[in-house]
């Protein structure tokens, strides 16, 4: 089944929930979708679906920031990075975009990530990632399988390289596709808007680590896992919120309260188009 007939067939079983394949940006803010001039090949009352390049789409669902998905198909497998929040068949909406085989990765545990994973009958997540107090986890009855850094996910003339990137979780993963040039970040750096799970100096180093790892595979952008907006993890973007949690660390800044930040983090800061939420036992 070649990719135009893919769709055809989307577009068939479908066809009372998906829009014209060129949206434009005017439709973009129902349900604080991201900006994106993209095409559309599949929309549904949980989730829209676009295409950003070549076998390659993005799934955004309505629940919780824009919470998304990324399907990468090579020649012979697709690989699915998170699941979402609350997305009826997930997986028969997976085959109507590729007819390949899927394996399910997972950036991290959080809800919005892998709120889905019922639909799959196995799922990798990094070792602390697997949380089994965790709703998703805890009702699932697949198979769990523990990522390694610098695990590939060979999919046919497209590898998948995993990155370990502790900060928003100590079990956040990053998944680099270099022969596109780009990778799918989750929510470890929070597209500029940082909820930190663990402490700022693992953040910090993680942030570090990242950016030597993307020069070296010449990685130009990471797509991340909630958008608001247009805000890819860009090297500059990486750095510049690295920076802000060592102003942080140092004293350099002074966050502010919080008192209805999600998670526990009571305070905030606050520098340009960047935020990161913490609490005064991660400053160290």
């Amino acid at each position: 089944m070649n990719h135009f007939h893919k769709i055809l067939v989307a577009a068939s079983l479908f066809f009372a929930m998906v829009c014209s394949a060129q949206e434009s940006r005017e439709g973009n803010a129902r349900y604080f979708e991201p900006v994106l001039d993209a095409e559309v090949v599949y929309r549904g009352p949980d989730v829209v679906f676009r295409k950003l390049g070549d076998r390659t789409w993005m799934g955004s669902g309505h629940v919780i920031a824009s919470e998304t998905m990324y399907l990468l198909e090579g020649k012979s497998r697709a690989l699915l990075i998170d699941t979402g929040a609350s997305i009826k068949d997930l997986d028969k909406i997976v085959k109507c975009i590729t007819d390949k085989p899927v394996t399910v990765v997972l950036t991290h545990s959080h809800g919005d990530h892998s709120g889905n994973i019922g639909c799959f009958p196995e799922v990798w997540v990094a070792p602390e990632g697997n949380s089994s107090s965790g709703r998703a986890f805890r009702n699932y009855s697949g198979s769990v399988k523990s990522l390694s850094d610098g695990q590939k996910f060979d999919l046919g003339g497209r590898t998948i390289e995993v990155l370990f990137a502790p900060g928003h979780t100590s079990g956040s993963a990053i998944f680099l596709d270099p022969s596109m040039k780009c990778g799918f970040s989750g929510s470890a750096f929070g597209s500029g808007n940082l909820n930190l799970g663990t402490d700022l100096s693992t953040f910090i180093r993680t942030a570090k680590n990242t950016l030597s790892v993307m020069k070296k595979k010449k990685i130009r952008i990471m797509y991340p896992g909630h958008y608001f907006g247009d805000n890819p993890d860009t090297p500059e973007r990486i750095s510049a919120i690295s920076s802000l949690a060592e102003d942080i660390l140092s004293g350099k800044v002074k966050g502010t309260a919080d008192p209805e930040g999600a998670s526990g983090h009571t305070l905030v800061v606050r520098k340009g188009n960047l935020r990161i939420n913490y609490s005064s036992e991660r400053v160290k």
